[in-house]
């Protein structure tokens, strides 16, 4: 194994270890979870009802793709780190 296989494959099993810390973190379930999906509801909701122009809702939805790409990032990264890892044995 190369020392940046060896790197990327310490840094995988860190980033592995800081997502399930995360997912059993009750403040950060309790807290953040909560807080981001309200703001995302928040911008939602601004899409379908609000009466604004192309460019206002354009950048809605820009939001919305943004939330929902946040939203799916540790379970992303979770599965790029454990292939990190069974990539580099």
């Amino acid at each position: 194994m190369t020392e940046d296989q060896t790197k990327a494959r310490e840094q995988a099993a860190h980033d592995l270890q800081d997502i399930e810390a995360l997912r059993r973190s009750e403040p950060f379930n309790r807290y953040y979870l909560r807080r981001f999906k309200a703001k995302k509801e928040q911008v939602a909701r601004k899409f379908r009802h609000d009466k604004c122009g192309h460019e206002q809702r354009e950048i809605y939805r820009q939001q919305l793709e943004m939330y929902d790409e946040i939203e799916r990032m540790l379970d992303n990264d979770e599965a790029m780190a454990a292939l990190v890892i069974d990539n580099t044995q």
